[in-house]
């Protein structure tokens, strides 16, 4: 009795946080407040931990596809387009192929994994629910004045550390094995420096050099840099404020931009994928925590059986 109450309570909540997640994304595009992501960032975090729950303790895997379905499609209630039931349609497929491969291992196992089953199939969860964001925000900002077409895209430092470690190197091929994620700004520029040096005049007065350095650093972030920052975090700074000078509010004045709807799209896309991807960890490792009250409050058991498997001899 417990078991089916237990199934029926984290169907119902899958559902509930589904709405609201949906929601509050409508709601962040229609607000347009820049950057106001946050919200809708934990309401889907919770509604994945209770989804990894969900696929781990209900048994029956159709009434799971079930949930997943009326989960995704709730978010057609919010943009009433048939491209974006498309859309929707396409992301069910994803999370039932994630969901299957997550059951999929979870009986294959020999031991109960929790952390490696969620692993199997998080990515394919991951990537519906952004495509179905990506294409809620897509059509519902096709209905909304220009003014209101543009959020704020913040680029985290372990993005930009990822920059740091491959962009970077394409230009300073010698600075290809560069890791070191506190790599300060003058530190940097006299590895950069010392690449490009000629003879040991060039390298010998690294005051100038720093100073030059640091100068034309501070012009490109535009900010007074003092040497000592991280040079991820400055990377970040510079990539935010072009990448919002090319997609800030004079942009969709010029009839160039009719597209930019769809670039926006595709760029949320991305970052709520890499966004999803990186906090994956944390929804996994909060599920076993949770599945570990629940199997000491006696709801659920873990038995050991004896398996018939054929073998070649």
């Amino acid at each position: 009795m417990k078991k089916q109450i237990l199934s029926y309570v984290l169907l119902s909540l899958i559902a509930l946080l589904a709405f609201f997640s949906w929601r509050e994304v409508s709601n962040s595009i229609i607000d347009s407040q820049q950057g106001n992501w946050f919200l809708p960032t934990i309401w889907f975090s919770f509604f994945f931990i209770f989804l990894f729950l969900g696929i781990f303790l209900i048994k029956n895997f159709y009434l799971l596809i079930e949930i997943l379905s009326l989960s995704v499609f709730s978010s057609f209630l919010f943009t009433f387009s048939v491209y974006h039931l498309v859309i929707c349609l396409l992301g069910l497929i994803f999370s039932i192929m994630g969901a299957r491969r997550v059951r999929e291992d979870l009986a294959a196992g020999v031991k109960i994994n929790i952390w490696r089953s969620a692993r199997m199939g998080r990515n394919f969860l991951i990537l519906g629910i952004s495509l179905i964001i990506a294409g809620q925000y897509y059509f519902q900002v096709k209905k909304l004045p220009e003014e209101k077409l543009f959020f704020q895209i913040q680029i985290n430092e372990e993005l930009s550390n990822a920059v740091v470690n491959k962009i970077v190197p394409l230009i300073f091929p010698d600075l290809r094995k560069i890791k070191d994620e506190n790599l300060t700004v003058d530190q940097f520029i006299l590895k950069t420096r010392k690449n490009q040096a000629l003879n040991e005049s060039d390298w010998i007065n690294q005051p100038l050099i720093l100073y030059e350095g640091r100068r034309q650093l501070s012009e490109i972030a535009g900010k007074e840099l003092q040497g000592n920052e991280k040079m991820s975090e400055v990377f970040a700074e510079i990539f935010n404020k072009k990448i919002w000078e090319f997609l800030g509010p004079k942009s969709y004045r010029s009839e160039n931009f009719s597209f930019l709807p769809a670039m926006l799209a595709l760029v949320l896309f991305l970052t709520v994928f890499s966004l999803g991807s990186f906090l994956a960890p944390f929804w996994v490792a909060l599920t076993a925590v949770i599945f570990w009250l629940i199997r000491k409050l006696g709801w659920v058991e873990i038995n050991k059986i004896t398996v018939e498997q054929e073998i070649i001899s």
